[in-house]
């Protein structure tokens, strides 16, 4: 019994580290941009 709620207490603190892990990673480290899909929006190209 001990044991299966030790396993249930680790599986919960394992997925919470993971959650917590990326969401940080994410905060720390805004995904940004590229260069090409900003100058899109700024102004069409010339094709003359």
């Amino acid at each position: 019994m001990w044991l299966l709620i030790a396993e249930m207490v680790l599986a919960l603190g394992l997925i919470v580290f993971i959650m917590w892990w990326t969401l940080r990673a994410r905060v720390d480290h805004p995904v940004e941009k590229p260069d090409t899909e900003s100058s899109k929006t700024d102004s069409p190209p010339n094709k003359d």
